[in-house]
């Protein structure tokens, strides 16, 4: 994906991550975000959950990744996402929280 590409998925430009990590996730719709993160659990073959490191308090340590079927990265995802809805995610000790999914929009090459 190029730059022209970019703009045009990202009209106002791509925010950082540790503004998605402490944003509340229904306002992430529509904006993207420069993205790091450890999938910590595969939801689907275009899903995946990742865990974030604390930025402060109060911010997520969870978001949800949509990637293009079959595209969910092993371990570790670096690239570009944008917020369009959010996911309830529901924890093993039956807890539940509301975090940020995102698109997958450009992923960054390995060099």
């Amino acid at each position: 994906m190029d730059s022209h590409s970019i703009a045009a998925q990202c009209p106002d430009g791509v925010q950082s991550i540790e503004e998605l990590l402490t944003t509340v996730p229904k306002e992430t719709f529509g904006i993207c975000y420069t993205f790091s993160g450890k999938v910590t659990q595969q939801l689907s073959d275009s899903q995946a959950l990742f865990g974030h490191r604390l930025v402060k308090p109060g911010a997520h340590t969870a978001t949800v990744v949509e990637f293009e079927k079959g595209r969910v990265p092993d371990g570790s995802f670096q690239g570009i996402v944008k917020g369009y809805k959010v996911y309830k995610n529901v924890a093993k000790d039956g807890g539940t929280s509301v975090v940020p999914l995102l698109k997958s929009i450009m992923a960054k090459r390995s060099k």
